[in-house]
């Protein structure tokens, strides 16, 4: 009978205990099969410790990001699924290191973004970190940190989930055109699709607003862009919030509304 495993403790101490209250035996070794966040591990990837029924899996660091001056660096241990898993942050000047709990995509073209900013005008200067969640034809999902270079902690950054309640959207049909309303914080934009030009294609009953997020700092300011899509393959405009650092935190305090 083989041996299964579980997995103890944080994914940072790749500890495993053999639920087998038998000890390892050379059979058994070899029926061993070891699968961490989807993908099975191959033998040289993990030890065995016979007298205490424990495996260790052997820690691979990713290098995913650094600063411009090589001083700050972003690693990862941990991949499965595509993804990695477990994203730590390291000082290389003074071994200063901090685990978060955060993921990233394994496609080197959208590994994090780590660059230095002085975003709270305190004239100093915070990690800003773009992580890639999600990538795909109709989907492109971004999410962000900032940090405090002198201690890893990291700002609060108030999200903008609730933001679709102030969207006041109307479509209608006549004949073969498909007319889209969408009013936003006072400013209105109208759309006209003739639905014959797009033959196959499924038109959303309301607008979708979250299916790609992108983050952007330029001249010391962050700013966030939202599509917005009345098809998987249609795009008609774009809600841009601009944020300011307030009561200790981020918060939206400028949108725009642009219809493409």
């Amino acid at each position: 009978m083989g041996a299964t495993g579980k997995l103890l403790g944080t994914m940072i101490s790749m500890v495993l205990l053999l639920t087998s209250t038998n000890p390892v035996s050379a059979e058994t070794i070899n029926d061993i099969k070891i699968v961490l966040y989807g993908e099975e591990l191959k033998t040289n990837d993990f030890s065995i410790n016979k007298d205490t029924n424990t495996i260790y899996i052997k820690k691979k660091k990713t290098v995913l990001g650094e600063t411009a001056d090589k001083k700050i660096l972003l690693y990862s241990e941990t991949q499965g699924n595509g993804n990695f898993y477990g994203i730590t942050l390291e000082d290389s000047t003074n071994k200063n290191r901090k685990y978060f709990e955060w993921s990233n995509i394994c496609n080197a073209t959208w590994f994090p973004s780590i660059t230095k900013t002085d975003l709270n005008n305190d004239n100093k200067e915070e990690l800003v970190i773009i992580l890639t969640k999600a990538h795909g034809t109709e989907c492109h999902e971004e999410e962000i940190h900032i940090i405090n270079p002198e201690n890893f902690e990291e700002f609060q950054i108030e999200p903008f989930d609730n933001i679709e309640k102030d969207i006041v959207f109307n479509k209608s049909e006549d004949n073969n055109q498909i007319k889209y309303s969408i009013c936003f914080k006072g400013k209105e934009i109208l759309v006209q699709k003739n639905k014959t030009e797009f033959k196959g294609v499924e038109f959303f009953d309301n607008i979708k607003l979250n299916s790609i997020v992108k983050f952007d700092v330029k001249n010391n300011t962050l700013t966030a862009t939202l599509p917005l899509q009345i098809s998987p393959q249609i795009f008609i405009g774009e809600i841009k919030l601009t944020y300011k650092f307030e009561k200790n935190k981020f918060i939206p305090h400028v949108y725009s509304f642009n219809k493409y």
